[in-house]
């Protein structure tokens, strides 16, 4: 069985965030930064922009527990390519239109 993980992520240019609580509609998500030695060298792969044709939907649910797989090697959290961290934050510190432009927040380093 896959360790979950709650997912919380304040990128709201991402069509999975559910803006009224910054959670991610998501289960599952990758998180990308083969050898990042810092939370900015990491990203979420699994961001898409949001655009007028492609609103979160109404139906979009969030869950408590997410799985993260998870390239980021150099993460603490890190175990067999999967996060095992209680809760990660995904964010970002522009209007994002690109997964390079995402960080995994919650990146400590080994």
């Amino acid at each position: 069985m896959h360790q979950t993980t709650e997912l919380n992520c304040s990128v709201l240019s991402c069509a999975y965030n559910n803006n009224l609580k910054q959670k991610c509609c998501l289960t599952d998500i990758l998180i990308e930064g083969d050898s990042a030695p810092v939370a900015d060298q990491t990203r979420c792969a699994s961001f898409d922009p949001k655009f007028d044709s492609n609103p979160v939907p109404e139906s979009c649910s969030t869950t408590k527990d997410a799985f993260i797989a998870c390239s980021a090697t150099l993460c603490t959290f890190n175990e067999n390519e999967a996060c095992i961290a209680k809760e990660i934050t995904v964010d970002s510190t522009k209007d994002t239109q690109s997964s390079t432009q995402t960080r995994c927040q919650s990146f400590r380093r080994l």
